[in-house]
């Protein structure tokens, strides 16, 4: 999990909580998280020209970088001790309706767009008010130009410290002017337990590798090592890979090396 993806979690986590605590500490905005005050507190009947050029930046600038998070509805001021931080509560009325609005803003602002930014809503109980949350996740797909009307137009932005700035070429070029590369992780799958002459169970897990980056992923490898098994009446079986698309070995039956041919 990324700074910015732990940051995000926590807050949705705690919700109403995290928000006070914010205001309590004067939390400083930093490399993963921004605050913003709604131009019009989300009392209009869409979003805000304003509030749609600060998404377009953030999504650009947290993209281009290494992701980070807009917490809406905290009006944030410089601290000459501190510098910008969180000063006090500004509500959005209806933030789930903002969160909708949001969410529509981000396909058309960018190029190319940003697919992975999420969305959450903050209600305060008993009112039509709270704050909302945007995700912008690292992107496989920068560099992102802003295209939205405004001071941001055809801008290319980066995150540094606790400000989106723009980005000259030489430094788009040093960031971005590489190959492609791959972006290759793994998942488990579990197929539903199996009873089997109804004296013994059956459980099978599955290693899924998946590359979800823009560039072609080679001499891929996964290591996989039981730790231990439930019991004596207990036995563990790895399933040798298709030979065809992979080199594998197994040593003492509780270790497993493949390596993609």
């Amino acid at each position: 999990m990324s700074r910015a993806e732990d940051i995000f979690e926590q807050i949705r986590r705690d919700g109403l909580a995290a928000i006070e605590e914010f205001i309590i500490t004067q939390e400083s905005e930093s490399l993963f998280i921004d605050f913003k005050r709604s131009a019009n507190n989300g009392e209009g009947v869409r979003l805000d020209g304003n509030d749609r050029e600060n998404l377009a930046k953030a999504i650009s600038g947290f993209g281009n970088s290494e992701g980070g998070v807009i917490v809406w509805g905290i009006d944030c001021r410089p601290s000459k001790e501190l510098g910008d931080v969180a000063c006090e509560r500004v509500p959005i009325k209806n933030p789930t309706r903002f969160v909708s609005w949001l969410q529509g803003a981000i396909s058309g602002y960018r190029i190319p767009p940003h697919s992975r930014v999420q969305h959450h809503a903050i209600l305060m109980p008993g009112t039509d008010q709270g704050y909302a949350l945007t995700y912008i996740p690292k992107s496989n797909h920068a560099p992102h130009q802003v295209i939205v009307k405004g001071r941001a137009q055809n801008r290319y932005y980066i995150r540094a410290g606790s400000d989106f700035v723009p980005t000259p070429h030489s430094v788009l070029a040093g960031l971005f002017g590489r190959r492609p590369q791959p972006f290759v992780y793994y998942i488990f799958a579990t197929d539903p337990a199996e009873i089997i002459d109804e004296e013994k169970i059956r459980m099978k897990v599955a290693f899924m590798i998946y590359n979800e980056g823009p560039g072609i992923a080679s001499n891929i490898f996964l290591n996989a090592k039981v730790i231990s098994i439930p019991g004596e009446n207990c036995e563990l079986i790895f399933s040798r890979p298709t030979a065809d698309i992979w080199n594998s070995q197994f040593t003492f039956g509780m270790h497993i090396s493949a390596i993609s041919r």
